[in-house]
């Protein structure tokens, strides 16, 4: 069910739930940049099969949530969260989050120690766009978001379920919902181009390697093979595993990364 809670800056947040028996087997899923809570479901499903209680977030500007004017730093992003965990009451949660969503739970970890009973990230974590990019103009460049003016839905689905022919059908229709359905039939990005610039710039500048390396809580990297993690991520990310798949890992193969999430639980 989807449930509203306040930000850290008294904006409004979205999140999905399941509900189960105990608070103290609880799990807080987070997206990746213009992403949304709703690729998250089918790990969430099979945690909540298992007796945990799930929370996925819209974080601010994406999904469901609500559109800022500001906040667009990481320890925005990260006290987001802590928001999160405290309205349900979680009692150090598991925190997992793909691609940047992976370097906010990072943050999160660092900030909130007492708040999470382990970190992991799945193909993220580990993003360091200044070893990847000589400037912030060049980055700024290249991975500016794409405009899909005149794209419609329908073909954007066709896209989808001709080049990523194993995913779930469930798994593509929440990656559709990144967009937002215009009165004349085609898509835009839910997150609007400007915050998604102030997200990427603030990305450019995070250094989550010192971070990592002084994680109270345990921490892991699910990377997606090939994949964009660091050539020499094993020298300083520890219990790194690597899986053969896409970026999208856990709306590829939610079964294998909700194992992987279990594994590394407390609760487990």
């Amino acid at each position: 069910m989807r449930i509203p809670v306040v930000s850290s800056t008294g904006s409004q947040l979205s999140t999905l739930v399941w509900h189960g028996p105990d608070p103290a087997r609880s799990a807080l899923l987070v997206h990746g940049l213009a992403s949304n809570a709703l690729t998250w479901g089918g790990v969430a499903e099979r945690l909540h099969g298992r007796g945990v209680t799930v929370v996925a977030i819209d974080q601010r500007s994406h999904g469901e949530s609500e559109i800022t004017e500001d906040g667009y730093t990481f320890a925005t992003y990260a006290a987001d969260l802590k928001a999160v965990v405290d309205s349900f009451g979680l009692d150090r949660p598991l925190v997992a989050g793909q691609s940047w969503g992976g370097n906010v739970v990072v943050e999160y970890g660092d900030r909130y120690p007492e708040s999470c009973a382990a970190v992991v990230c799945v193909d993220g974590g580990a993003i360091q766009l200044k070893r990847a990019f000589s400037s912030w103009e060049d980055a700024e460049l290249r991975l500016a978001p794409p405009s899909f003016n005149g794209v419609t839905l329908d073909q954007m689905r066709t896209y989808m379920t001709t080049n990523r022919p194993d995913w779930p059908a469930a798994g593509i229709e929440a990656t559709l919902a990144n967009f937002r359905v215009l009165d004349d039939g085609t898509v835009t990005n839910r997150l609007p181009r400007q915050k998604h610039m102030l997200i990427l710039r603030s990305l450019f500048e995070h250094d989550p390697r010192q971070l990592v390396e002084r994680l109270r809580v345990p921490v892991s990297l699910v990377a997606a093979h090939p994949g964009p993690t660091p050539a020499d991520v094993g020298e300083w990310f520890p219990n790194t595993v690597f899986i053969d798949g896409d970026h999208d890992l856990h709306v590829q193969q939610p079964e294998l990364v909700a194992e992987l999430l279990s594994k590394a639980a407390a609760w487990r």
